[in-house]
């Protein structure tokens, strides 16, 4: 007989990458819809959710080389917040 757990491993795993993936398709989504128009943090923001969701995903099913590819996929996203910040700083020195 198996015994059932209330929160199983392999569960929780698919759980992050669900969320992963939901956070990778809003972030498409917006871009899609041009929705980002002045806001594009909130895009970096999905996208850096997605890396980490889909990085532990990953690692835990043993899909190594979707580590590497998310990990390079976040490294750009992360170029992309410190860019925002720079603009968003050269913005309040004007004002």
């Amino acid at each position: 007989m198996v015994s059932h757990q209330f929160i199983d491993i392999h569960n929780s795993i698919d759980i992050v990458g669900i969320i992963g993936l939901a956070l990778f398709l809003l972030a498409v989504y917006r871009l899609s819809i041009k929705k980002l128009s002045g806001k594009p943090l909130w895009y970096e923001l999905d996208v850096v959710g997605s890396v980490i969701c889909l990085s532990i995903y990953s690692y835990y099913k043993g899909a190594y080389l979707g580590i590497i590819t998310t990990l390079i996929w976040g490294i750009l996203t992360i170029k992309g917040l410190i860019s925002y910040r720079e603009r968003r700083n050269i913005k309040k020195d004007k004002i």
